[in-house]
């Protein structure tokens, strides 16, 4: 199978905070919720180093079970606690499990190791290659999608964000879908992907908490189901298909875009129809900003909520929250036909 570029949308999954009300408390209070958040916007910067110190300082008796254990699983595979046995599927094929041990190595070293980044996929590249048997000046990245269509999967190992990734499934149910955006109905084909042995390194470092939900081509869209609890809610309908769909649009009306302008114009599709999800979108967006384009999906993220304050007369540090729903769905959609309007396209109304 040939490789798909990525242009994915990262499905942020914060732990949830309120006041602790028990010991062990059942939910961290504020100030460890906000903590959690924070080490998981690290992560999804892929910036370990960050998240494991911020997630370490956190008293143990401040966490309940549940994230005990996932702060616990997190520091693991960051290299900050020792891994458990455990016995993955791709283990029965010993070349899917070797693929998987290089790739999670490469990606606990890189988020370790910001400043070593290219380092590290150095030696990623070395041992695919050697796993591989290519000759010298062979891609390894390329080449590994075909070695793994021959055992039996489909892979992507493209780049999403700060490093090369690795998505990795067994199963694809196509469907085709209408999709309604700000500037009309888009009809795609949907590839609905399951049965994974790798679903990327946010989810990975993650402990899946957070990761790729799809992405989109030229063909159509790809959904990684287990990256959502229902197909039928808006987290789905909204920031998967919604999203995705405006990559797809735009990706036919405005082929030259950049990654972050094409990040830009999903995310406001996002604040167009969300209503239900509203809070979690701006807890989400807004523990990732960023000011470098090259990183699309922080980047993106702090001109989205920059904007939406500019156009609702707010101040630039501003809370979102407190606005009404219609009035974030009506700035948020004339910003992105505002945007179409800057490119030379008419938006639906004036």
């Amino acid at each position: 199978m040939p490789i798909r570029p990525i242009a994915a949308v990262l499905v942020a999954i914060l732990l949830s905070s309120s006041p602790a009300s028990a010991e062990p408390p059942e939910r961290p209070s504020p100030e460890v919720g906000r903590e959690i958040a924070a080490a998981f916007g690290d992560l999804l910067r892929a910036d370990g180093r960050a998240a494991s110190e911020r997630l370490a300082a956190i008293a143990d008796d401040k966490l309940p079970p549940k994230a005990l254990a996932a702060r616990e699983c997190v520091l693991a595979r960051l290299g900050q606690r020792p891994i458990e046995e455990h016995r993955d599927r791709s283990s029965d094929n010993p070349f899917l499990a070797q693929v998987l041990e290089a790739y999670r190595a490469y990606w606990r070293d890189a988020a370790m190791e910001p400043d070593r980044r290219a380092a590290h996929e150095e030696v990623l590249a070395a041992s695919l290659t050697q796993l591989l048997a290519l000759s010298d000046g062979a891609d390894p990245f390329e080449a590994l999608p075909a070695r793994i269509e021959q055992e039996g999967g489909d892979a992507i190992t493209g780049r999403t964000g700060y490093l090369r990734d690795l998505i990795l499934w067994q199963r694809d149910d196509l469907r085709e879908e209408l999709v309604m955006l700000p500037e009309g109905l888009q009809a795609a084909q949907v590839h609905y992907l399951d049965d994974f042995l790798s679903r990327g390194w946010s989810n990975y470092l993650s402990c899946n908490r957070s990761g790729t939900g799809g992405w989109t081509t030229k063909d159509g869209l790809f959904v990684i189901v287990p990256a959502y609890e229902t197909l039928s809610d808006e987290n789905f309908r909204i920031s998967y298909l919604v999203h995705e769909g405006q990559h797809f649009w735009d990706n036919a009306h405005y082929p030259r875009l950049a990654s972050w302008e094409l990040e830009y114009r999903a995310k406001l599709a996002e604040f167009v129809y969300t209503v239900d999800n509203r809070a979690r979108l701006l807890a989400q967006f807004g523990s990732n900003l960023g000011d470098d384009p090259a990183e699309a999906h922080s980047y993106a993220n702090a001109l989205v909520l920059a904007e939406l304050r500019r156009r609702l007369g707010l101040a630039r540090d501003a809370s979102l929250d407190a606005v009404s729903i219609p009035d974030l769905q009506e700035a948020a959609k004339r910003a992105l036909w505002a945007d179409s309007a800057k490119r030379g396209t008419e938006a639906m109304e004036p």
